[in-house]
């Protein structure tokens, strides 16, 4: 679908805080859905980031410190106070507590995972959290339109923010990993469990580890392995943890690995696991479905609408069934090819040209919106 604004000039001046295309990994999910949003109109949007190297060839200006929560407070509104745009898109659950009085505020609100309590949380990371839980509950109040991501997360905001104008635009992947011909056949596969996830306490890795240890012991003699992707950083942690369950020699972590890299992980793996205890999307469990992967999730917040009825699930909480469930998939081909065949009939619904075209239609009504704000 061409939008009705692909070739000429915007009608609205929009900015938007383009952090994520100075960070290495192109701000991750967030980033990606990002680049989603902005979409065919990327060149008649302005990007404002701090200093750094750049990953786009978008318009972009970028001034002021690295320091991103610094950043955000101090240059960002400068240059709205400069631009005087008439939408500020503030991608990332996070707005500058000043802007504009005539800019609208746009913001894409992919979660409340920041208003939960997360006690097992280091201090630290409880403190910058708990500030940006904040600035969180100061934007939902303040934007003039909120996207998100999930109709979960929408009614998660309806409920806090009763008074919100919400759409819903869900995430999507690239049109890449929707490759029939590259999906592998199940006698081809490596002899891993993939994990792709991070180091924060919402996504529940300690228990998969636990689970996983567990899973081995039900089946003793098994080679498969556990490959985790986007723990580099936090590597010693989680191989001391996996050196006290007995399983360190069957825990791989892989380092940074792009996005061609990435799928050939989900596309060799033997099945995806995907443990969360809060997503307000996750998409991990759509890049496992449009690889043709199996996959074994939890059946927390917003992953159920995700993935439908096509993976095996499970309770986050309970190691065991979380075992078993592992257990089931690695050991019965039958459920595995099911799987695989139903996940990327569920991965349609989040094609990106559905979605992409969600988007189109959003900023050819948003110019309408704008003169209602």
């Amino acid at each position: 679908m061409e939008s009705s604004q692909a070739g000429k000039a915007y009608p609205l001046r929009v900015a938007y805080d383009a952090k994520a295309f100075i960070d290495a990994d192109h701000g991750a999910g967030k980033g990606a859905q990002l680049r989603t949003l902005i979409g065919k109109l990327g060149q008649s949007f302005v990007g404002l980031a701090p200093r750094g190297r750049s990953q786009t060839l978008l318009p972009m200006i970028q001034r002021g410190t690295p320091r991103y929560l610094i950043w955000q407070q101090t240059t960002l509104p400068r240059l709205l106070s400069e631009m005087k745009p008439d939408i500020f898109l503030a991608p990332y659950n996070t707005a500058p507590l000043i802007i504009p009085p005539r800019t609208k505020l746009l913001s894409v609100i992919h979660d409340l995972i920041l208003l939960e309590s997360l006690v097992e949380a280091p201090v630290n990371r409880r403190l910058r959290d708990a500030y940006r839980a904040l600035l969180l509950r100061q934007t939902a109040r303040r934007s003039s339109l909120i996207l998100t991501v999930s109709e979960f997360t929408a009614n998660q905001i309806r409920k806090r923010y009763p008074q919100s104008n919400l759409r819903v635009i869900p995430c999507t992947v690239g049109a890449s990993w929707y490759v029939r011909d590259q999906v592998i056949p199940p006698e081809h596969r490596g002899s891993y469990i993939l994990i792709v996830t991070s180091n924060v306490a919402h996504k529940n890795v300690p228990r998969a580890l636990k689970a996983f240890a567990r899973y081995r012991s039900l089946d003793p003699q098994s080679q498969i392995q556990l490959r985790m992707v986007g723990v580099s950083t936090s590597a010693g942690y989680f191989e001391d943890m996996a050196q006290r369950l007995g399983i360190r020699d069957a825990i791989v972590i892989e380092p940074f690995l792009n996005e061609a890299e990435l799928q050939q992980m989900y596309r060799h793996a033997l099945c995806v696991f995907v443990p969360s205890q809060m997503e307000g999307f996750g998409i991990p469990v759509l890049e496992a479905m449009s690889s043709g992967t199996p996959l074994v999730c939890s059946h927390a917040w917003s992953l159920p609408e995700v993935g439908g009825s096509v993976p095996l699930y499970f309770n986050p909480t309970d190691v065991e069934e979380m075992a078993q469930c592992l257990f089931r998939v690695c050991t019965d081909g039958a459920l595995r090819a099911r799987l695989i065949e139903d996940g990327m009939k569920r991965a349609e619904v989040f094609h990106p040209t559905r979605i992409l075209a969600e988007v189109d239609a959003f900023w050819d009504q948003l110019p309408e919106l704008y003169a209602g704000f």
